[in-house]
């Protein structure tokens, strides 16, 4: 989404202001994710959190390397995966990437609610992009099995093409999504 603000300026050589339209150097995307893992939100937290399950999605998503962290203190848990990837992403985004995406997810899950449900704080920035995203995510549950929904920001500062950088960023993380689903649902399956 694009905005405009409306701007007074001087006009060179002239006395008086002229009213004007600038399109500002911000671009921001919504985007919402459902996932469904056939498990409670306790087994589906201690997987989320597990560095072997983090490692598999990470090859799963195409790495070429990754490291995996998970840190529980308390009732709380934070992960943090950093993988580089090869940058599948269209040629006038290349050019600010180079020949890897550095990508560093970060989640820090409060502690469970009664009800076992629990939210976090989500963060994935991308190293050497004009891109960051912020959000949050919950996990719940969903009769027998758990619904984790992802909520975020994607922004992308840089004029004109903002937009598709943003386009293009929302649909990576929407793959990488799905395939976590997948790895998730084969990982419960196999315990």
């Amino acid at each position: 989404m694009l905005s405009t603000t409306l701007v007074r300026a001087r006009c060179a050589g002239r006395r008086g202001v002229a009213l004007g339209r600038v399109l500002r150097l911000d671009a921001r995307m919504d985007l919402r994710i459902d996932l469904h893992y056939p498990a409670g939100p306790e087994e589906v937290l201690a997987m989320l959190s597990d560095e072997a399950f983090l490692g598999r999605v990470a090859t799963a998503t195409g790495s070429l390397s990754h490291e995996a962290s998970a840190r529980i203190d308390g009732d709380r848990v934070s992960t943090r995966l950093h993988r580089v990837l090869p940058p599948r992403v269209p040629d006038y985004v290349r050019r600010f990437v180079g020949d890897t995406l550095d990508v560093i997810e970060t989640i820090e899950w409060a502690a469970a609610l009664p009800d076992s449900s629990r939210t976090g704080r989500l963060e994935v920035v991308i190293a050497k992009a004009p891109v960051h995203m912020h959000g949050s995510t919950t996990l719940a549950r969903n009769a027998a099995a758990t619904r984790q929904v992802i909520e975020f920001e994607v922004r992308a500062n840089l004029p004109f093409i903002g937009g598709k950088i943003e386009r293009s960023a929302a649909d990576a993380v929407r793959a990488a999504a799905r395939k976590q689903e997948q790895v998730g649902a084969e990982w419960l399956a196999g315990r």
